[in-house]
């Protein structure tokens, strides 16, 4: 008697709508940079863990070139995150046209990195030639020397930092861009937000909050920008060029091991690190030979 033939059940799961619009954001105040450096990161952390770093003179030509927002192809940008912030930053101004929790859960800026066009609509990238010497120059654990922007200018500002109540003068050198615009993708699902509501909500940005240093979400009044929509022939060259990721910050070996190096400088600190891992590779070698007689 021939078996009976067991069905196969299969659930046929919805299928969610997508779509994809190309916007232009073009500057109407100029755009103003600030970057946390690695070395920033290094100073804060080194502070957090009991290390006392020595102040260093300021460097305004190195603090300028620190200010830049690069990706790791060395390409100025603004990172993709910002702008989706900015869109959800500006829907309490919206009278319940766009909400927040819509936005941040069907409303997405495609990519990593949106990078940053001069007057005439190029991309502010490095040459492929001076990216070859950056990789290079990472390898040797060297940095590449500085690459002073062709459509950025030099802004000085005095500001005050501190303690309420016992602020200081500081000066700041950060590269401001007076001419700017950036192309982007937005990824949303139509059920959630139609299209109207995402214009809506990056025109909204680019008036009530803004990007960047002094933008009008904190008491400035640079970072505002026009709305443009592009073809939809755009998006592919858009989502290429915005793939690019952003550098990550990294924590270096003699702040991994604080608790091992306390009370050291970081120079003794980088020394005692690198012979335990001398020691710990000498004794795995060790290990090998030992288990081969």
């Amino acid at each position: 008697m021939a078996g009976k033939s067991k069905e196969k059940s299969e659930m046929a799961l919805p299928s969610l709508d997508v779509g994809m619009a190309a916007f232009e954001l073009r500057g109407e105040s100029p755009l103003l940079m600030n970057c946390f450096h690695q070395k920033s990161f290094e100073q804060m952390l080194a502070k957090m863990t009991g290390y006392d770093m020595p102040r260093q003179n300021k460097d305004l030509s190195k603090e300028y070139e620190n200010a830049f927002i690069r990706n790791i192809n060395g390409t100025e940008c603004i990172p993709s995150r910002w702008v989706r912030s900015a869109i959800e930053s500006a829907t309490p101004r919206s009278k319940k046209m766009i909400s927040a929790t819509s936005v941040r859960c069907a409303c997405f800026v495609m990519g990593h990195s949106l990078p940053i066009r001069d007057v005439d609509g190029k991309i502010l990238a490095r040459p492929k030639s001076e990216r070859k010497a950056a990789v290079i120059n990472k390898d040797l654990g060297t940095e590449l020397e500085p690459m002073l922007s062709v459509a950025a200018q030099q802004q000085i500002d005095i500001v005050r930092v501190g303690s309420w109540g016992n602020k200081q003068p500081d000066v700041r050198v950060r590269p401001v861009y007076e001419e700017w615009s950036i192309q982007l993708v937005v990824r949303f699902f139509p059920d959630q937000l139609n299209l109207r509501q995402i214009a809506w909500g990056l025109d909204a940005a680019g008036k009530f909050v803004g990007l960047c240093e002094w933008r009008p979400e904190k008491s400035g009044t640079y970072g505002t920008f026009r709305v443009d929509m592009l073809s939809e022939k755009e998006i592919p060259r858009i989502i290429e060029e915005s793939k690019t990721h952003m550098p990550r910050l990294q924590v270096p070996p003699w702040l991994m091991h604080a608790a091992e190096t306390a009370g050291m400088s970081p120079a003794q600190a980088i020394d005692q690190v690198q012979n335990a891992h001398a020691r710990a590779i000498g004794s795995k070698k060790n290990g090998k030979a030992e288990t081969r007689v």
